[in-house]
């Protein structure tokens, strides 16, 4: 072999070489706040409130929001400035630089915002737990009394009109 291919073939090798060690590195690296928000929140589906609308979350009220918000806390997510309200989710959002209109890409671990009854006000919050081309999967408390898990055909369509938007949360 010639000196000129023997300096090739180490380029390539060394080449080859970072390339797996930085795929090794990459499939240890440790869970984003998304990712661990996720996470949190599929440990909860199929927790049912009990009597009128009474969750672990929370107090007994409607409690979407208290079930982000709990995961949220639970995942290391800043939470100030949410409430009981599915509102205060956008307000957070704002206020943090982190909040995206219903046109916006949405991303593992963020609050999804509803406007179910297109009356202008949010009235419902879940986390987005997967993201598809054209669906996301979420998970979401108070849910038919219970913490749910759509995906597959249940998927939320990402052109959805009553999305409002996402709010993605900031590490406390």
């Amino acid at each position: 072999m010639s000196a000129l291919t023997m300096k090739r073939a180490g380029a390539l090798l060394a080449g080859v070489t970072a390339i797996v060690a930085l795929t090794a590195g990459q499939a240890n690296a440790a869970p984003t706040l998304g990712e661990k928000i996720a996470a949190k929140a599929k440990t909860q589906v199929g927790v049912k409130e009990t009597g009128n609308n009474c969750n672990p979350y929370g107090p007994c009220q409607a409690w979407c929001a208290d079930f982000v918000r709990w995961v949220w806390k639970k995942s290391g997510a800043k939470t100030s400035g949410t409430n009981s309200l599915a509102a205060s989710f956008k307000s957070y959002g704002q206020a943090n630089g982190t909040y995206r209109g219903r046109t916006g890409t949405p991303k593992v671990g963020d609050a999804v915002m509803f406007d179910w009854n297109n009356d202008g006000k949010i009235d419902h919050v879940s986390i987005v737990v997967k993201v598809g081309s054209t669906t996301i999967d979420t998970v979401g408390g108070n849910e038919s009394g219970a913490v749910r898990h759509k995906t597959g055909s249940t998927a939320i369509k990402r052109s959805n009109p009553d999305i409002v938007g996402y709010t993605t949360a900031k590490a406390a």
